[in-house]
């Protein structure tokens, strides 16, 4: 069954244990797991790593340059888990 509305891409970093992968698609709105809906909402920075596949050339380039919000969402996330890193959290960094 699919969702309606448009189709999202997360373009931020791999952390497999709270379930976010990079470059996963998620189609329609409410195809977001639970879980990643609630991460969402308690960590608002992610909302700029979930973009509209209409949007995503221009989203990865905002990844590389500073100041856009997917920079310092991308950045901002690596660093609040890149601690956890050093516990055995598994953290992929790709920029595609």
């Amino acid at each position: 069954m699919m969702s309606d509305g448009p189709n999202f891409m997360y373009i931020g970093p791999t952390i497999l244990p709270v379930g976010l992968k990079i470059n996963t698609l998620y189609r329609g709105v409410d195809a977001m797991p639970v879980q990643l809906k609630n991460l969402v909402q308690t960590t608002p920075m992610l909302n700029s790593l979930y973009v509209p596949t209409g949007r995503l050339a221009q989203a990865r380039d905002n990844l590389k340059k500073k100041g856009t919000i997917e920079y310092i969402a991308f950045n901002t996330l690596m660093k609040m888990i890149a601690p956890k890193e050093a516990k055995g959290t598994t953290i992929t960094n790709h920029r595609r």
